[in-house]
């Protein structure tokens, strides 16, 4: 297994490199979704870019926040209702 969060295998990750020509990180992402997982690739990378023979192509990977997760309620609440009232937002 090259990318646990995503269950990328060794066979499929080489696979796609041979048969469908993905040599770049974006290409390798889109037909693999190797380092597409919650850790970014931080913890595939290296091995990922190894395997098809680019240890340069890790660099492409790490370049994204680490995700967090966000409950729904949080992006449903509205920021001026907990405004103090008489505030510009309130």
């Amino acid at each position: 297994m090259v990318c646990r969060c995503e269950e990328v295998g060794r066979a499929e990750l080489v696979g796609a490199a041979r048969t469908r020509q993905a040599v770049g990180t974006r290409s390798l992402k889109l037909a693999t979704r190797v380092g597409l997982g919650p850790c970014q690739g931080r913890i595939c990378a290296r091995n990922a870019a190894e395997l098809v023979g680019d240890p340069g192509l890790a660099d492409g990977f790490a370049r994204r926040p680490i995700a967090a997760p966000v409950r729904l309620g949080e992006l449903a609440e509205d920021p001026a209702a907990g405004a103090a009232p008489g505030t510009a937002e309130g």
